[in-house]
């Protein structure tokens, strides 16, 4: 087993190993040249981002009020639960995203006793569970446009026609969200057959599991949540290409974004880095943007979504201060 240095030295010899590896085969000459920023552009950068969040808030305290069926179980205000999912992403920044999203929130949860501890990590990992729904539904489509088969109109058409098979499948099977728990259960039951996860989790998981209830409403609702909030997604990345001066439409941002998705599932460097520069030079690459544009945007990228995510947990932070001080809310936990 490493020890921590061990693997801190291990992830960030990683990052420089790829950092140097895009630099050496990039082309660096209009990075160097310091770009000008496009501001308007920049702003919808900013705005993209906190609707972004607030659409994935949403989703998950709606993921939490299915669970909380018991009377003891508390409510989880929002703005309350939006700055633990803005603190989960600025930490996500130093340390892989995946291990501070879900392991952030449900150390929140948890202490503030709004759901035990098996069933918070429940709730967070059935919401990225409905992402990687999502992702699974622009997959195809995203694929053929990639390898040339299809162009961009035909990939969107494609992709409508999956999604309304997929709602319409859904809603006319009243066990529509059984059908979505059933997955989920099929590949954590795998998870759970590792010997310590399984031996510290695995009989709590299950009541977690039977505690959750998805009518059809609220599955419709969880799955329009994690279509905007990948729609969204892919429009921060188009106007960050704009605010960059890097050129491409906004359909291909939609379908290239699994692209990145798919590199980024080698999430084993702090806060991704190294790895979701790869996976976006490799996209831009594919959409044919010119060479000296691609670390443009790759390194503009990194620099622009640590400061906007930071600054947008730094205004949650300061609007739930000031609604704690004038006493509309009490944070969990706490007398």
């Amino acid at each position: 087993m490493l020890s921590k240095r061990t693997k801190a030295i291990v992830q960030w010899g990683l990052v420089i190993a790829i950092m140097a590896g895009l630099v050496h085969v990039g082309d660096i000459s209009d990075l160097v040249r310091m770009p000008a920023l496009h501001l308007p552009s920049l702003l919808w950068v900013f705005l993209s981002m906190v609707v972004f969040t607030l659409i994935h808030n949403l989703r998950w305290t709606g993921i939490i009020k299915s669970i909380s069926k018991s009377p003891q179980d508390k409510k989880c205000d929002f703005f309350q639960c939006y700055q633990w999912l803005m603190n989960s992403y600025v930490l996500g920044t130093v340390i892989p995203s995946d291990i501070s999203l879900a392991g952030v929130r449900t150390f929140y949860i948890n202490r503030s006793q709004i759901l035990p501890l098996p069933v918070a990590l429940f709730s967070v990992l059935i919401d990225r569970f409905f992402d990687f729904v999502v992702f699974i539904l622009f997959a195809v489509p995203a694929a053929l446009l990639i390898t040339g088969a299809v162009v961009e109109m035909e990939a969107l058409f494609l992709a409508g026609i999956i999604f309304i098979v997929f709602f319409l499948f859904t809603s006319r099977k009243k066990q529509g969200g059984r059908l979505i728990l059933g997955i989920y259960r099929f590949g954590m039951d795998r998870v759970l057959r590792l010997p310590v996860l399984g031996k510290r989790l695995k009989q709590k998981w299950g009541e977690a599991i039977s505690r959750t209830s998805f009518d059809q409403e609220s599955l419709s609702r969880m799955m329009g949540w994690s279509l905007l909030k990948y729609l969204f997604m892919a429009i921060r990345f188009y106007f960050t290409g704009q605010s960059l001066g890097v050129d491409f439409s906004l359909l291909q941002s939609i379908f290239f974004i699994p692209f990145i998705q798919v590199v980024a599932m080698l999430n084993i460097t702090p806060g991704g880095l190294g790895v979701v520069e790869a996976g976006s030079y490799g996209a831009l690459k594919l959409m044919g943007v010119a060479e000296p544009r691609i670390m443009v945007f790759v390194v503009g990228q990194r620099i622009l979504t640590y400061g906007i995510t930071i600054a947008i947990a730094l205004i949650s932070y300061l609007l739930f201060a000031l609604r704690s001080k004038t006493g509309k809310v009490q944070v969990r936990g706490e007398p």
